[in-house]
């Protein structure tokens, strides 16, 4: 798992749906500390190769192709 983060952007990168789960416990714990929430609406998930898009990541929709800061991901 690799982590980057830019102002108010995070960009986390998954190996495997396994991963799924420490990044998401955290970010739970921060929001209620916080009071902070995360726009699910605004986040986008890209499956990569043999990745399992039913795979829930807290409700994020996949997609096809995402734009990260001015980069252009696509599969």
């Amino acid at each position: 798992m690799a982590v980057i983060a830019y102002a108010d952007y995070v960009t986390i990168f998954l190996n495997s749906p396994a991963d799924v789960r420490k990044p998401q416990e955290t970010l739970l714990i921060y929001e209620s500390v916080t009071g902070a929430k995360a726009n699910v609406r605004k986040s986008r998930a890209l499956a990569l190769g043999s990745w399992d898009t039913t795979t829930q990541i807290m409700d994020i929709s996949y997609h096809t192709d995402v734009k990260i800061l001015a980069f252009h991901f696509t599969k």
